[in-house]
């Protein structure tokens, strides 16, 4: 397709193109690659270099293929299609994510009528049992040694939303 500029006027960023505003780009190849590799990690400057894109430059690129109207609505179908290909969204992950953050343990912990702690897991509902739950079984004779539930501090399971 051939496509050229004009400026106009006073105003150096007033330009008339010859392309259509309307009409779609076709993605290149290792613009397409970029899509995919994005998608792994949301991470634009790795997925840049996984394309094949220049190690030095990769942010950069990174940076200017999510703002270019043709990658930006390839990610968003491909986002979606992966959402109904796996009926997994990033609500529902963010829902596990709250289970296991604001698990209570004392929806574990029982006593007996001496007042001995114990674990109980038989009322558990599911969303009580998205907390993470292990055995520790001993190294020399494999005997049970004991239960360990683990259940993070809101605060650690939530730093996964970090920023930084």
């Amino acid at each position: 397709m051939l496509m050229f500029g004009l400026r106009l006027g006073e105003d150096p960023r007033a330009m008339v193109t010859t392309t259509p505003r309307g009409t779609p780009m076709k993605l290149t190849p290792k613009q397409a690659r970029f899509v995919q590799e994005y998608l792994i990690d949301l991470n634009a400057a790795q997925a840049a270099i996984r394309a094949g894109y220049s190690a030095k430059t990769a942010r950069v690129i990174g940076h200017e293929n999510l703002r270019k109207p043709e990658i930006a609505a390839a990610v968003e179908k491909a986002m979606a299609e992966r959402a109904e290909r796996t009926e997994v969204t990033a609500d529902l992950v963010v829902g596990e994510l709250r289970k296991i953050a604001f698990a209570n343990m004392a929806d574990y912990m029982k006593s007996t009528p001496e007042g001995d702690p114990y674990l109980d897991f038989s009322a558990l509902t599911p969303a009580q049992t998205a907390a993470k739950i292990s055995r520790l079984f001993g190294e020399a004779n494999a005997e049970l040694v004991g239960q360990e539930v683990r259940v993070r501090a809101p605060a650690e399971s939530l730093s996964i939303f970090s920023l930084d």
